[in-house]
């Protein structure tokens, strides 16, 4: 049974806490399992460090992979963002995000600027106005 008594697994499912606004470049041994931080509150991120207990996520098991005969090691890019459908290894979803993220950023600076002119400009007139 669901959440909700339906059918709607999918939209009750726990949703990951973004972990970064961008990937990581990690170095990794080919042929060795790697553990993939699929909730987002691990300390060790992209990799797992068992804090997801209780929370209904599991780590992702991955195998690193050479890219070319003979590699021992490659460089991959892994998703912090946690959106991407391509899991462990990014596919850009976090840049939207990031974007989001630094207008809304951008729009506080610019709210907290304004009240603080605002602030000096009603200071500056009750000052004159004595």
């Amino acid at each position: 049974m669901s959440c909700c008594g339906g059918s709607c697994e999918a939209a009750c499912a726990p949703v990951a806490k973004i972990a970064a606004l961008r990937p990581v470049w990690e170095e990794l041994t080919v042929g060795e399992t790697y553990y993939y931080c699929t909730c987002g509150l691990s300390k060790k991120q992209p990799f797992c460090d068992g804090a997801h207990k209780g929370t209904g996520f599991k780590p992702q098991a991955f195998v690193a992979e050479a890219e070319k005969e003979g590699d021992k090691t490659v460089r991959k890019c892994l998703c912090q963002c946690k959106q991407t459908a391509n899991a462990p290894f990014c596919d850009g979803k976090h840049k939207p995000l990031r974007d989001a993220a630094e207008r809304k950023r951008r729009n506080t600076v610019f709210a907290v600027v304004g009240a603080a002119v605002a602030l000096a400009v009603g200071v500056n007139y009750l000052q004159n106005k004595k």
